[in-house]
């Protein structure tokens, strides 16, 4: 159970920061607003970079167990 609500949370995160790159909110927006590029584009990249490697790792870890 524990996984599963960690994939969720990741998977949240992960949404959250892909957000925030292509209109710089944590909540899609209607207009496209991409950030531009520097040291918090780069922070966010690297950050979206991480939870998809924790989430693949969490989903691996899920599909060994069933």
């Amino acid at each position: 159970m524990e996984l599963i609500k960690t994939k969720n949370r990741l998977c949240s995160r992960i949404s959250k920061q892909k957000n925030l790159l292509q209109f710089q909110h944590f909540t899609a927006q209607k207009q496209a607003n991409p950030m531009h590029e520097g040291p918090k584009r780069k922070q966010a990249e690297q950050k979206l970079k991480e939870l998809t490697t924790d989430y693949n790792k969490v989903i691996k870890i899920i599909l060994q167990r069933s």
